[in-house]
């Protein structure tokens, strides 16, 4: 089982949202683009289903199948492009591979997160998982996909760096021996004897 090292909580306590005094027409154009956002986000997803094509986030968990973290450590904060955050920790069935919103139950953080951005209020970095050259989001799912919306192309970001060793499936390991270290020396490989 993958761990990560966690670092300060980025969350958004909802009564500082709500403190901020939202402005009614920020929000209101917050709404209107989630709903078209979550409306193209479907139709991507009936598209992708024709085609036989996830099109959501990649799942680290499904990482962890072959692999096995050797090393992890903390680069503490950085400027990342957001082209480059390709997968979740937990939240990959939430958004499609651009972060468009792909449930309903997402408008309301969204669209508050949304408003304060419009607003030009500074949020805390959202905490990602290195693994070569893409990232997966421990923490910050709203506000990499509210950036992405309104046009961002980095986000500052609190990053852990994974190091990676793939795990040997028995049909890796039998590839890789010559047939005579699979068989005992007196097994025949051919037909009949």
């Amino acid at each position: 089982m993958f761990q990560y090292i966690p670092g300060p909580s980025a969350q958004i306590p909802n009564q500082v949202i709500e403190m901020q005094g939202l402005d009614t027409r920020l929000y209101h154009k917050a709404v209107d683009q989630f709903n078209a956002l979550h409306r193209r986000a479907g139709l991507k997803q009936l598209w992708y289903g024709i085609r036989k094509h996830a099109g959501k986030l990649l799942d680290l968990s499904s990482i962890n199948e072959h692999c096995r973290v050797t090393a992890q450590y903390d680069l503490g904060s950085q400027s990342v492009a957001l082209e480059k955050i390709v997968g979740s920790t937990s939240r990959s069935q939430d958004y499609d591979a651009e972060f468009r919103p792909l449930r309903s139950h997402l408008r309301q953080r969204w669209v508050k997160i949304a408003t304060l951005r419009y607003m030009n209020v500074n949020l805390p970095a959202v905490e990602l998982i290195q693994i070569g050259e893409g990232y997966f989001v421990i923490d910050g799912h709203h506000r990499i996909s509210v950036a992405r919306a309104l046009g961002q192309r980095y986000i500052d970001a609190q990053v852990i760096v994974w190091h990676l060793e793939v795990k040997p499936r028995p049909e890796m390991i039998e590839a890789s021996l010559p047939a005579r270290q699979l068989y005992p020396s007196g097994l025949s490989l051919a037909k009949g004897g």
